[in-house]
């Protein structure tokens, strides 16, 4: 076995990026990123909206409008 060309010592890894870990990002930013890896494009501005009206509303909590059954 003979080396054909050298390389500068370190591995294949190094320089390389890391995505940003998801404790990192929101959950928007995880939903845009995902839909760009799917559908090659950003999320459209209505899916979007409706994305983040859904994250305002798991963030409320439970629904304290609704009639109580007794």
């Amino acid at each position: 076995v003979r080396a054909l060309s050298r390389g500068s010592g370190g591995s294949l890894a190094d320089g390389a990026s890391l995505p940003p870990a998801l404790d990192e990002i929101g959950p928007a930013d995880v939903f845009a990123r995902l839909h760009r890896q799917r559908f090659d494009t950003d999320p459209p501005d209505a899916l979007a909206r409706a994305f983040a009206e859904l994250l305002a509303h798991a963030h409320a909590g439970p629904d304290t409008d609704a009639e109580e059954t007794a």
